[in-house]
């Protein structure tokens, strides 16, 4: 502003502002005498027709969505029964992989 103010000059710069002023003030007027046209309405009250009908099928439920990390432990996890059931139908002492408690550290 202090650049338009110097292009201008004092006497222009302040014409313009007083013009900038004069039309806020008459749309500031212009609104509130809308305002007091409308309050002056006595609107009719609502009329009420037709039925609501209200489904209730639709609620919130608590979806898990996939991440790196849960596919990760539901793969290992299937792998983990795989190992287990081919361990059983061979009929092996111990599993070939170890001890899940030691190859995964608990997800947390």
């Amino acid at each position: 502003m202090v650049t338009l103010r110097k292009r201008m000059g004092t006497e222009a710069y302040e014409r313009m502002n007083q013009a900038i002023m004069d039309r806020v003030e008459e749309g500031n007027k212009k609104k509130t005498m809308r305002k007091a046209e409308q309050e002056d309405k006595d609107p009719e009250p609502p009329t009420h027709a037709g039925e609501l009908k209200v489904d209730a099928t639709v609620v919130p439920q608590q979806i898990a969505y996939p991440t790196d990390l849960g596919l990760l432990n539901t793969v290992h996890e299937c792998t983990e029964g795989l190992v287990d059931a081919l361990s059983a139908y061979r009929e092996l002492s111990s599993k070939p992989s170890g001890s899940s408690r030691r190859t995964r550290p608990p997800l947390t």
